[in-house]
């Protein structure tokens, strides 16, 4: 009789250590390009910023954006204050921003850094643009770096994407217009997406 209450209680104190340990649900990558080969990378300063754009998938509420990883390169002296927003996307361009993520604001070396979001819903079937820009330099070789590849292949799941056409965008400050570039010339923008 004592070793079963014995075994009671500690069945009773794990149940309750369990319940009270429980996570928030884990959030998920839905997109990724991350895993493709290098091509080099384009720069981001106070001249032009550059886009990716990305399409959610087919959930009925939506999806709310945890973060995005961008994979970037070593930088050039004389560029500061990188950052990273979400905008939506009009005609195939980045039209009005939509939040400015956190993360780090000066990614000067080779790595993986994640922007998280302090909440915003992004509709199904919707595309969205990944936008950085940046201040200081003269010229392209003071930039901030951000990875491209040349293979259109990613990993998604639940119907995102990284639409077919020229969805890689370069912002010219001085005019504040974007063009859009050719991803089989110019390649794409590595990026991953979790929500």
């Amino acid at each position: 009789m004592k070793l079963a209450k014995v075994l009671s209680r500690t069945v009773l104190v794990l149940c309750l250590s369990s319940a009270t340990s429980i996570s928030p649900a884990a959030t998920i990558t839905y997109l990724s390009n991350l895993a493709n080969s290098s091509w080099g990378g384009y720069g981001v300063n106070g001249n032009w910023g550059l886009g990716q754009e990305f399409q959610t998938g087919t959930a009925p509420g939506g999806y709310s954006l945890n973060l995005v990883t961008l994979s970037m390169l070593a930088w050039s002296e004389g560029v500061s204050n990188f950052q990273v927003s979400v905008y939506s996307s009009s005609g195939g361009m980045p039209n009005v921003p939509l939040q400015t993520l956190s993360g780090s604001d000066d990614p000067r070396t080779t790595g993986l850094y994640d922007y998280t979001s302090p909440g915003i819903t992004l509709s199904p079937g919707t595309s969205y643009w990944i936008v950085a820009t940046a201040s200081g330099a003269a010229n392209g070789f003071s930039s901030y770096g951000w990875e491209i590849t040349r293979d259109a292949g990613f990993v998604a799941s639940d119907g995102w994407q990284i639409p077919a056409g020229n969805t890689h965008g370069q912002y010219y400050t001085a005019s504040g217009t974007w063009t859009l570039l050719d991803p089989s010339v110019y390649g794409w923008m590595k990026i991953a997406v979790n929500a």
